[in-house]
């Protein structure tokens, strides 16, 4: 039974796959992409008990079935959903998510239906004992706030194929490193709320709402006020505005956009209210700002 004692997929729906005869099998359409990373080309996965992994970017249709075999799989969902089944659940999965499936599970991974794209790391590990923290309470999902990381971590590690040696041991190590912390202690609602507003640092262009944050979240508005304070100090309203301050700030630096521009890439559509909310979190305006950084 796949696990999610967090509760925090969309949905966790009850089927009856006892009777289904599992195979193997590969369905992806021509929009599909997948860049694999192999110990032929990265003798370091093997010295960090890695027999395979890859980066996929799912589109339109794919669906790939498993009967199990004898190594262990982890799915890094970065971001997009997909769907998760075997025997006796099937799971909606976001981004920021951890797939564990020990050896000998079969399953099925599937683009969902409402969902653009689904985009995630695979790994492939074998039965050693550097795994079993992760293998030893079975099959479940977990919130994982290092998925950016290890997806930008495998982009470096391809790069290096073939090439510096160092680098790859430096980036794989740092990969092992990463998903060693999904069972380590923490509050997971604190741990949603950080992962949400590192997504909203690369998404300031977006009409978000409080609402929507908490929505994201699992939690309450109110719970994500606590919760922000314990985090940031402040509440979740002035978090948002301090990083879309703080972007504005560096952009205005960069001497680049003008700042109409900038005012739409941190989120305000009326350059007005951007320059008197700049006004009034630095205490000059962005034209000024952006003069004071000149001299």
């Amino acid at each position: 039974m796949l696990r999610n004692d967090q509760k925090l997929v969309k949905s966790v729906i009850d089927v009856d796959n006892t009777q289904y005869k599992w195979k193997d099998r590969v369905e992806l359409s021509e929009q599909c992409q997948e860049r694999f990373l192999v110990q032929s080309n990265l003798p370091e996965l093997a010295e960090e008990g890695i027999v395979m992994c890859g980066m996929a970017d799912m589109r339109e249709h794919y669906l790939v079935e498993r009967e199990g075999g004898d190594h262990h799989t982890l799915l890094v969902c970065i971001d997009g959903e997909g769907i998760v089944t075997n025997q006796n659940m099937k799971c909606h999965v976001p981004g920021d998510h951890l797939v564990i499936l020990p050896a000998k599970t079969a399953f099925k991974f599937e683009l969902c239906s409402n969902s653009e794209n689904w985009r995630f790391i695979w790994i492939t590990t074998p039965q050693l004992p550097c795994w079993q923290h992760l293998i030893e309470e079975g099959q479940r999902i977990i919130p994982f706030q290092h998925s950016e990381q290890i997806w930008s971590l495998c982009s470096l590690l391809s790069l290096e194929a073939e090439n510096r040696a160092s680098f790859r041991t430096l980036y794989i190590s740092e990969i092992t490193r990463l998903l060693s912390k999904a069972n380590k202690p923490a509050n997971n609602s604190l741990l949603r709320v950080e992962s949400q507003f590192n997504r909203i640092e690369s998404q300031l262009h977006h009409n978000w709402s409080i609402a929507n944050i908490a929505s994201a979240c699992h939690i309450s508005e109110e719970h994500l006020g606590r919760l922000c304070r314990q985090l940031y100090g402040c509440s979740p309203q002035q978090k948002l505005i301090s990083l879309r301050m703080q972007r504005a700030q560096n952009l205005l630096a960069a001497q680049g956009d003008n700042i109409s521009t900038i005012a739409l890439r941190v989120g305000y559509k009326d350059p007005y209210a951007f320059s008197s909310r700049f006004k009034r979190f630095v205490g000059v305006s962005p034209k000024a700002y952006r003069q004071q950084q000149q001299q």
